[in-house]
């Protein structure tokens, strides 16, 4: 067996929950996890931790696809869906998001996995604002982190096209601690790192949790819902070792089929 075959091996041995601090993950290939509102998903439940997101209006529910991938299903979002849990926290300093997702239409700055405030903005500078992660505009820029607490972050990932950066994608965020509060960030895409971003500020949490929209003026705005499908999303209350971020991108690589670099 080649070192190649026994890393997919592992990959489909891995199952997210080998990486301590898991706190909420959601995995379309599971529809048990899912209450269906005939083919659209009006809840979805995390595999860990008890909870979920959800969402009441019909016409903002993401759509169940099956047969998506190797008979994987999929939950497309069409630039006006989203699921949601406002009182759902998610800390900032010290943690990590991965998201395996297949964007079709560019909507800039759409949101992808976003720890939204009690009220205000996903961004800004002020502490008690919540973070983003979302899909960006412009050439070289196909995914960032907007995490503030006391300054401004934004984390980039490392230069892709737009046109190649739609498809199937995994995009993971990790945000380190340090002491005093002050940590590092970092941002992969298709198993490439970024450059470190060392200015991430003191210790918060969001209140709530929105996965395919952003939290903008105390409500989830309709100018920034993700267009795509989003596969699997991971959160973990700590960072994740290079090497633990790799394990995850083989893991999405073999189970969805993207072309992280593993």
């Amino acid at each position: 067996m080649s070192r190649w075959q026994r890393l997919a091996f592992r990959a489909k041995q891995f199952d997210p929950r080998r990486l301590s601090g898991l706190v909420q993950w959601y995995d379309a290939a599971d529809q048990s996890t899912m209450t269906l509102n005939g083919s659209t998903v009006s809840e979805w439940r995390s595999k860990v931790g008890g909870v979920s997101v959800s969402q009441a209006t019909a016409a903002a529910q993401p759509t169940l696809t099956t047969g998506y991938y190797n008979g994987r299903s999929a939950l497309t979002f069409d630039g006006g869906d989203f699921l949601a849990n406002l009182s759902l926290s998610i800390q900032r300093n010290g943690l990590s998001v991965a998201v395996v997702f297949d964007e079709t239409t560019r909507f800039p700055f759409a949101g992808l996995v976003v720890g939204s405030p009690s009220s205000g903005d996903d961004f800004g500078n002020t502490p008690g604002n919540g973070f983003r992660m979302s899909v960006h505009e412009g050439t070289n820029k196909p995914v960032d982190l907007f995490a503030p607490v006391s300054n401004n972050i934004a984390l980039l990932s490392p230069p892709v096209s737009e046109t190649n950066a739609l498809g199937k994608c995994v995009a993971l965020a990790t945000v380190a601690p340090s002491v005093g509060g002050n940590g590092s960030g970092f941002m992969r895409f298709n198993g490439t790192p970024g450059a470190e971003d060392p200015l991430y500020g003191a210790p918060s949490a969001t209140t709530g949790t929105v996965i395919g929209g952003r939290f903008v003026g105390g409500v989830v705005d309709t100018l920034y819902r993700f267009n795509g499908r989003i596969l699997e999303v991971a959160i973990w209350n700590r960072a994740l070792t290079v090497n633990e971020c790799r394990t995850f991108e083989r893991y999405a690589n073999s189970k969805w089929g993207t072309s992280a670099v593993a």
